[in-house]
């Protein structure tokens, strides 16, 4: 699992999650899933599927968030 701190672009990690799936079918886990200590601040990345699969995910996110 990768741990992202996403403060720069949001203090709301389960609203940011929902945006990001709808907006670019790219799918994270909100960090307030996993505690109360600025978890708001943090999505959860899960790199369990094959690297072409990643990439793909990954690349989306660069466009999305630049």
């Amino acid at each position: 699992y990768l741990w992202a701190n996403v403060s720069k672009y949001t203090n709301d990690s389960f609203e940011f999650a929902k945006q990001i799936l709808k907006d670019i079918h790219v799918a994270t886990t909100p960090g307030i899933d996993f505690g109360k200590n600025k978890t708001e601040q943090y999505l959860r990345f899960a790199y369990t599927r094959d690297i072409e699969h990643m990439k793909e995910g990954i690349s989306r996110l660069k466009k999305y968030l630049l």
